[in-house]
């Protein structure tokens, strides 16, 4: 089956925006009322609570980035029979997986009062709120989940956002009018089971009708079963690092820090995470795509392909970091107040937190579509085992800004040095690892120089904080980064071919 990449990805960056500017601002407005109606403490407990489910959902990963890659080929082959095939495997171990998470969950149920330092609000249970929570985690496994594998690999997450556009506004609206009109905290989080379920049946309906002649049956040969459970073992070694990384983070904080410090980083995180999640709109999009290249493509095509999507990434990521760095302190202040602010240190390591996921995403992307999650395994247990230990040790003394480091220093040393010596090792070996740490280099070097020049332009204007000035400060860091970032990218070849990348993804025409 052939595949358009281009048109693919336009139309899939279309509705990947669209939904994350809905995923961006309802949840955005929904954390403010919940803020305002029902205080700190519960917005902590969501952040608590969605933390320890993402490492439960450790059980998942792996399974379904699995399947997609196995997908490609017989996709691209338009093999129906082994598509068939993949679909049945899928849906078999997507329940075991659901019966595994529901089983871990119901073990921990008696030590979640351990994870909370000080009181919870008189109102709440934790108990109920919990198994609400991985009620919402477990039910998409019994639900038709594996059909939407179907969308990922054919490169049309276009539909999959329509679907969460529908699902996330209801479901946000719900939320909100639970907070204003009953002020309760059950009513608030029961929206989040049954939008579930809504989902998987609007998903596992599209999918039966865009792709008809697709059903759950037939058999794996036994080497494509070996080869699967080798790349999900590998899958969930390598991104265990990640959720534990992330969820880990949380967790310690609550368990050292108390409810209120973990609302203060779930914030900071949120910010941080909802601008990634715009970012990973584009890799997402061009996640078939390149999938469908390394199948196709010879193996130097595909290295310059990774050098140029890099550097088309980070022209993206500076603009992003520098409305981070010049807006985060004014908009933290005017949004959660002073009290739940934290200093100015603090967010400089959420900035450079942030600079470092996005520095990775595409490299990532490359290796998913290489299949080489079992060659990452030794990398993902290293930096696994450090940054619990770093974050423990580090987080006890210098609290969350031990944490942040630990967390900073073990993603660099482990994750984007040695990571990237794995990937080039294994999927481009005969091409010289030196020519991408000196793009890396290079764009990191022209990022902070972005954005420390956007910092001091607005930190000079005096202006009062407020939504205008906001506004304002928003407008110089998108238009100096991007103009700064491209004078001192001139003469970098890897410029044009990233302005020629944009015009043909966003269909824009030169002028004659």
């Amino acid at each position: 089956m052939k595949i358009d990449r281009t048109g693919n990805t336009t139309r899939n960056l279309k509705w990947g925006i669209i939904s994350n500017i809905i995923a961006l601002l309802m949840p955005f407005a929904t954390r403010t009322i919940l803020l305002r109606t029902l205080g700190s403490e519960y917005l902590g407990l969501s952040s608590l609570f969605t933390s320890i489910l993402q490492v439960l959902n450790l059980a998942e990963l792996g399974l379904s980035s699995a399947i997609i890659y196995g997908l490609y080929k017989p996709i691209a082959e338009d093999d129906t029979k082994t598509i068939c095939a993949y679909l049945h495997f899928y849906r078999n171990a997507y329940r075991i997986i659901g019966l595994i998470i529901t089983a871990c969950g119901l073990v921990l149920l008696p030590f979640v009062p351990k994870l909370i330092k000080g009181s919870v609000p008189q109102d709440i249970n934790i108990y109920w709120l919990y198994l609400l929570y991985l009620a919402n985690t477990a039910i998409s496994y019994f639900l038709f989940a594996y059909k939407s594998t179907l969308l990922l690999a054919h490169h049309r997450t276009d539909i999959q956002s329509n679907i969460a556009i529908c699902v996330n506004v209801f479901k946000y609206i719900v939320q909100i009018l639970a907070l204003l009109l009953v002020k309760n905290y059950y009513a608030f989080i029961i929206a989040l089971p049954i939008c579930t379920i809504i989902n998987n049946l609007i998903t596992s309906f599209v999918t039966d009708r865009k792709f008809p002649k697709y059903r759950c049956k037939g058999k794996l040969p036994d080497e494509k079963s070996k080869q699967i459970f080798t790349h999900i073992k590998g899958l969930v070694i390598t991104k265990m690092c990640a959720v534990l990384r992330d969820s880990a983070d949380s967790i310690i904080i609550s368990a050292f820090l108390g409810l209120n410090d973990v609302t203060m980083y779930s914030n900071y995180f949120y910010i941080l995470s909802s601008v990634h999640a715009f970012m990973t709109v584009v890799t997402g999009s061009m996640r078939a795509g390149i999938g469908n290249s390394i199948v196709k493509e010879s193996k130097d095509k595909n290295y310059t392909d990774l050098k140029k999507f890099t550097f088309f990434y980070s022209c993206i990521g500076v603009v992003c970091a520098a409305c981070l760095l010049c807006l985060y302190q004014p908009f933290m202040r005017l949004w959660a107040g002073e009290s739940l602010t934290y200093p100015f240190l603090s967010m400089i390591l959420f900035v450079v937190y942030f600079y470092l996921l996005c520095s990775m995403d595409i490299r990532n992307v490359y290796i998913e579509a290489s299949g080489l999650w079992w060659q990452f395994r030794t990398r993902a247990i290293i930096e696994t085992i450090m940054n619990l230990v770093l974050n423990i040790i580090l987080g006890m003394y210098f609290g969350i800004n031990g944490i942040m480091i630990a967390t900073l220093f073990t993603f660099f040393l482990i994750n984007i040095v040695y990571g990237t010596k794995v990937l080039i090792k294994h999927a481009f070996p005969e091409n010289n690892i030196g020519d991408y740490f000196k793009l890396f280099g290079w764009n990191t070097l022209c990022t902070v120089i972005t954005c420390v020049s956007c910092y001091i332009i607005c930190i000079v204007l005096p202006l009062n904080e407020n939504l205008l000035v906001i506004a304002v400060k928003a407008i110089i860091a998108v238009l100096v980064s991007v103009g700064l970032y491209s004078l001192l990218n001139v003469k970098n070849p890897y410029l044009k071919d990233a302005s020629n990348l944009a015009r043909s993804i966003f269909k824009i025409r030169r002028r004659p």
